[in-house]
């Protein structure tokens, strides 16, 4: 019985990797920026959350304050993110998008729906749900929810 979960689980990953670089490579050259995976992580919090301190950062990144503070380094060098003084505490430096990161947002979400108008509108409105309620039940197994 394992095996076929093995031989299965290993298919779904090549169709996955097949999907996310075929999306890659015909979206890529739309793409101006060049980040690291921690750049994107890091901004992807800061969009979710809005503003955060750089400890709230470490600890959803799962990294030290010093490592978030030197991917922040370059992304407030070209322009991604600011960083300003929290109001409610002098101590704290809060962290929020600068206009390229907004941009760079607005950009990705332009590709995204692009992505869904081209492939996953192919899809039945039924099979969409049942794929993201199929990727939310694995993530919560994954996050230990």
């Amino acid at each position: 019985m394992l095996n076929e979960y093995i031989r299965h689980v290993k298919e779904l990953h090549q169709a996955e990797e097949n999907c996310n670089l075929a999306i890659v490579n015909e979206y890529r050259p739309l793409m101006k920026y060049d980040l690291t995976s921690k750049q994107e992580m890091l901004l992807k919090l800061v969009r979710k959350y809005n503003v955060l301190t750089v400890s709230e950062l470490a600890k959803h990144m799962k990294v030290t304050s010093s490592a978030v503070s030197q991917i922040m380094s370059k992304l407030e060098k070209d322009h991604y993110i600011k960083r300003s003084i929290n109001p409610a505490n002098r101590r704290e430096i809060i962290v929020s998008l600068a206009q390229k990161g907004k941009e760079y947002f607005a950009e990705r979400d332009h590709i995204e729906i692009k992505i869904i108008q081209k492939y996953y509108s192919k899809l039945s409105l039924e099979e969409i749900i049942t794929l993201k309620n199929i990727t939310i039940k694995l993530e919560k197994l994954m996050s230990g929810n």
